[in-house]
């Protein structure tokens, strides 16, 4: 078996290979919680964050092997930096303009979102 068949096989067990995947995250110096959603396909897809703050950026990313994925975001503002993250665990990381920030995909940022934790000016599907 093929590296992008065990990749493709990952994706479909673990979260289905096509739809949304809502994330929660923060910069590391903890003065910015992030909001977002991934939109994901067989062999990679695209971000969206929204910071607390007025950050919003927007990438997209590739499956580097079966278990990890990585990209690089474009902010509003012109910031930028890659990030990369882990299928299996649905943790993840990266840097904007020398911000270290992580991030977890999955349905603890459903259940967030569902609560109401997100400024609904964050929500990247209000008025969209």
């Amino acid at each position: 078996m093929n590296c992008r068949s065990v990749a493709l096989m990952s994706c479909l067990l673990l979260f289905g290979c096509s739809g949304r995947l809502m994330l929660d995250g923060a910069f590391s110096a903890g003065d910015e919680t992030l909001t977002g959603a991934t939109s994901r396909y067989a062999d990679g897809g695209t971000i969206e964050i929204y910071g607390a703050r007025g950050t919003h950026c927007t990438g997209v990313f590739s499956y580097l092997n079966p278990v990890e994925g990585g990209g690089r975001l474009l902010c509003d503002d012109r910031r930028s930096g890659p990030f990369a993250f882990n299928v299996l665990t649905g943790k993840g990381q990266g840097d904007i303009n020398g911000r270290a920030f992580t991030f977890s995909l999955g349905k603890d940022g459903a259940k967030k979102r569902q609560s109401g934790s997100r400024p609904a000016a964050a929500d990247p599907a209000a008025g969209q």
